[in-house]
């Protein structure tokens, strides 16, 4: 864990977390770490966001991030994912990036930093630059993030804070050719995230309850998303 580890060492939370989480790869930006037997701040911990008189709450998860709302991983190079804004304003998509890790990798072999603002309710799509005409005629942008493979994760980034705001897949992990999922896989298969899905996550392991598969090549839904209670007043940004 950053500059020591789970043995012989004391680990003390970040005060800027604010949750807990099942992703124990962002280990080394959550823990501090100090020497062997240490405990002099054993009994007492604060989190900055979450201490009124230092910062308002933080707002809920639900409605208020852009998330993952459909993975094409079709014949060929038909390749494309796409990003659904839940919320009720325009985003500005400078303030994410979408990594590509491939083959298990722990670092980033491709990175996309977006550009421009995402519309209310709308989705912007990455497509590879040689997927068929009918991928990429519905496409924001053609970029190195779409060559992926069944066995590769991509993952959504909040730039500003350095959080992982979701996945696909797993990243540090190579399950061979695919990940399972529900009835398919990653593999193949078009993946479409379910309309009572208000957020993206970091723990891949709910994702049978979180995507309905759908057969290779199929695009029918590429361009359009909706999150149906993100629709009817939940929280929003």
């Amino acid at each position: 864990v950053s500059s020591g580890s789970t043995q012989n060492k004391t680990l003390v939370r970040k005060s800027n977390i604010s949750k807990g989480t099942t992703d124990w790869d962002n280990r080394d930006n959550e823990w501090d770490v100090h020497a062997q037997d240490f405990s002099d701040s054993l009994s007492t911990h604060t989190s900055d966001s979450c201490n009124p008189a230092q910062s308002p709450p933080p707002t809920a998860a639900s409605c208020s991030d852009p998330f993952f709302s459909e993975y094409i991983e079709g014949s060929g190079n038909n390749k494309a994912y796409e990003i659904y804004n839940p919320t009720n304003t325009s985003l500005d998509l400078s303030n994410y990036a979408v990594q590509l890790f491939s083959n298990g990798n722990a670092s980033a072999n491709s990175t996309l930093s977006l550009t421009g603002n995402l519309a209310a309710q709308q989705v912007y799509i990455v497509a590879k630059s040689s997927a068929d005409i009918s991928i990429r005629n519905k496409a924001n942008l053609t970029h190195s993030t779409a060559n992926f493979n069944g066995n590769d994760a991509l993952a959504l980034i909040n730039t500003t804070t350095g959080d992982t705001l979701d996945i696909i897949g797993k990243v540090g992990e190579d399950p061979g050719s695919k990940w399972i999922v529900s009835s398919g896989s990653t593999q193949n298969h078009t993946l479409v995230r379910n309309s009572s899905i208000t957020s993206g996550t970091t723990d891949w392991s709910n994702r049978d309850n979180e995507w309905t598969v759908y057969a290779q090549n199929f695009i029918d839904s590429l361009s359009m998303h909706s999150a149906d209670e993100c629709l009817n007043g939940l929280p929003i940004s």
